[in-house]
């Protein structure tokens, strides 16, 4: 007993100097200034200026480091996200802020400009007897402002885009400075939009007119890439300050090649804004197109799903940063990569584009291969439906790794339908080691809404005259007694427009060509007076275009019947009016853009057939086209 009592005085004493201790602690904790901190916000998202609920911000005193406040209701008042406060010297102190707030420690924040998420510093001075900080916070970022105005009557920029390229995406910022380390990584920013204006985070000290700086600007299915501008006076990006370009959409200029389009900027310099027009060749093309379907596969196929229908143990992955097969050792193989069930209820016009890669190919056209339906199938029984191949027009070389882009229009029979797949098809014969790798897909449509006022086919042609009996394609009959001695192609049939089932029969021709040749003929005399011949066209041809013969009642030295050529050329989503030429050419490419047109000949000039059983009109496709087109309405005034 005595010994334990002796052991315990010692132990005493150290309980009650702890106990004191604690005390002095306590007091010295109460007279600590605790401060509400309320804080600014310069626009925090891009182009808003304005705290969101939730937003969290981390606070520097010379006491406590890195405490993170937050705003409950997004009004700029910050409190303490937990147990943890700032408190402030007697004598008043100078607080350190930033945001994002970034849990974890250590003395930066690492950042992605792809997020589009601003970076603030900020500072705030507490003064002796107030309970008060208010922090100011500034951008740590600089900004590109591009703002469209369109200029061409129609010109839907509803789907418009910009991205930056070539800019550098990541690095740190100090959170007690706000200094900005740039890193390395360079990745294309997408610009986000507020009604016609399009901006994105750069990190400052970037330099601005620097050659590998592009903007590139959707509109439609164009894709328009501009030299980053350099603006006068100014040679580096820096923070807090944006940077403006206003671009001018125009109809292209007759010195604008119509093979593409063309893009230049006319600068006019005000401080950090600059002006300038972009010249488009088509300005219609892309009107009214929408995104229904994109894939990228940097980590999954997404929307995709993989079927094998031949074969065990191999499928399409998503490993390599694109959708990849290989059949190596695996035997007899068929595998779709399949798209999800698609609504073309309401759609006049389809584009699909991808990116392919066919390492060791051979058979190409054979064993990579794409397929459409419009049919209900099991989804462990794809072949339960009908299929139709469409043409992939570019293949890559054999001995070639690199991807070739491809843009296919979906064929015509799929719209006006509620259940439309495709399908890339790979095949294998089992002692082929072939890898096919397919990347960045996009399915772009057109609506319905967006087809002009174009005669439907099949309809009354007005102060028009049917140019022979079975010239609107609703009798097969009447329309293959009228044909000539060049008759009809296999390949070309009477058909519907399923975009509209209401407009009636059509011809419709749908071939892969390898060289010029004759699509038809129709005999007939052509009465005297008549001053144009026209028909309806819709689809695309997209290497050739068309010619058409008009015969005469001259007969050439040969001794056959002579006639005049028109060239079609470069055929748009427009009408189009077409004088005679001497001879027939093919140069150009068809894409009505899902729209119906009206192709007119001017026949003023033309000593027209006036024997009924001899030629009087003949249609010539150019070769070496994939083709996929439907004519209507033959017509004379």
């Amino acid at each position: 007993m005595n010994k334990f009592s002796f052991l315990s005085l010692p132990l005493l004493a150290l309980l009650l100097s702890a106990c004191v201790q604690q005390v002095e602690l306590t007091e010295e904790t109460e007279e600590r200034i605790y401060p509400d901190f309320v804080a600014s916000a310069p626009r925090l998202r891009v182009l808003d200026d304005r705290w969101e609920a939730g937003d969290q911000i981390g606070i520097f005193s010379s006491r406590e480091t890195d405490v993170p406040y937050v705003t409950t209701h997004g009004d700029g008042a910050f409190a303490p996200r937990s147990d943890r406060r700032i408190s402030m010297a007697p004598e008043g102190e100078t607080f350190h802020a930033y945001y994002p707030y970034s849990y974890g420690g250590g003395g930066s924040v690492s950042f992605d400009l792809r997020d589009q998420c601003a970076l603030l510093y900020g500072e705030g001075k507490g003064v002796k007897g107030e309970t008060q900080v208010e922090l100011s916070f500034s951008h740590r970022l600089s900004q590109i402002r591009v703002r469209l105005v369109s200029e061409i009557e129609g010109l839907d920029l509803a789907d418009a885009t910009v991205e930056l390229l070539g800019y550098r995406t990541g690095g740190l910022m100090d959170k007690r400075s706000g200094a900005i380390t740039a890193g390395e990584a360079v990745e294309p920013l997408s610009a986000v939009r507020y009604g016609d204006t399009f901006v994105s985070y750069i990190l400052p000290g970037e330099t601005l007119g620097d050659p590998s700086h592009k903007i590139q600007i959707g509109v439609g299915s164009k894709m328009i890439t501009l030299d980053e501008p350099a603006f006068e006076q100014v040679t580096r990006s820096e923070s807090g300050i944006y940077y403006s370009l206003i671009l001018h959409l125009k109809q292209s200029t007759p010195e604008v090649s119509s093979g593409g389009f063309s893009a230049s900027i006319r600068s006019f310099v005000e401080g950090g804004r600059i002006e300038g027009d972009i010249y488009l060749d088509d300005p219609t093309v892309g009107a009214g197109e929408r995104t229904i379907l994109e894939e990228h596969f940097d980590t999954s196929l997404g929307q995709m799903s993989s079927h094998t229908v031949i074969g065990t143990g191999i499928d399409f992955r998503a490993d390599e940063g694109c959708a990849t097969v290989s059949s190596e050792g695996m035997g007899i193989t068929k595998i779709l990569l399949l798209s999800p069930s698609l609504d073309f209820t309401n759609v006049s016009d389809a584009r699909l584009s991808f990116a392919h890669s066919i390492i060791n190919g051979k058979s190409m056209q054979e064993q990579q291969t794409l397929f459409v339906t419009t049919e209900d199938f099991p989804l462990d029984d794809p072949e339960a439906a009908r299929w139709q191949q469409v043409t992939i027009p570019n293949y890559p070389s054999a001995k070639s790794k690199d991807f070739v882009p491809n843009s296919i229009f979906l064929p015509d029979f799929v719209y006006g339908q509620a259940n439309v797949h495709f399908a890339f098809v790979y095949t294998s014969k089992g002692y082929e080691s072939v890898r096919w790798r397919i990347d960045d897909l996009l399915l772009r449509v057109t609506d319905n809404g967006s087809v002009d006022d174009t005669p439907d086919p099949g309809s009354d042609p007005g102060d028009a005259k049917w140019l022979f009996d079975g010239a609107d394609c609703e009798s097969e009959t009447n329309f293959r007694a009228a044909l000539g001695k060049q008759g009809l192609r296999s390949y070309a049939v009477i058909s519907r427009d399923h975009a509209y089932p209401d407009r009636g029969q059509v011809l419709s021709v749908v071939k892969s060509l390898n060289g010029n040749e004759y699509l038809l003929s129709f005999k007939g005399a052509i009465p005297s007076g008549t001053e144009t011949i026209s028909f309806l066209l819709k689809g695309v041809s997209y290497a050739r275009s068309m010619s058409v013969n008009v015969y005469s009642d001259q007969v050439g030295a040969n001794g056959q019947q002579s006639y005049v050529c028109y060239n079609l050329g470069e055929v748009g989503s427009r009408d189009v009016d077409l004088q005679p030429e001497p001879r027939n050419l093919y140069k150009g490419t068809i894409n009505t853009r899902g729209q119906w047109i009206r192709v007119t000949l001017d026949v003023t000039s033309v000593d027209l057939n006036s024997d009924p059983a001899r030629e009087m009109l003949a249609i010539k496709l150019g070769g070496a086209s994939d083709i996929d087109l439907m004519l209507d309405d033959f017509c004379f005034r």
